[in-house]
């Protein structure tokens, strides 16, 4: 039980790590105003979100490819592009 709760924990560590930053940046060079005003808040719900989904979407943390899609993804979906 306990190498599961530390493989899920460095995961969910790697994914916050590894892809909020580059997310941040994006929606700062794409002048989203609302999230990027509030970015205590954004980081709150993004962490507690990671939390529920490390286990499915472990691949980002490890991969150059889907963490690229993921990060554009999410930005995408954030100013509500793709509608």
């Amino acid at each position: 039980m306990e190498i599961l709760l530390a493989l899920w924990f460095s995961t969910w560590t790697m994914l916050i790590y590894r892809t909020f930053w580059i997310i941040r940046e994006l929606l700062h060079m794409r002048n989203e105003k609302i999230i990027t005003k509030y970015p205590i808040l954004h980081f709150t719900v993004y962490i507690i979100g990671m939390a529920f989904m490390a286990p499915f979407v472990w691949h980002i943390a490890f991969f150059e490819e889907p963490r690229k899609r993921w990060c554009l993804a999410y930005a995408d979906a954030v100013m509500g592009k793709g509608k």
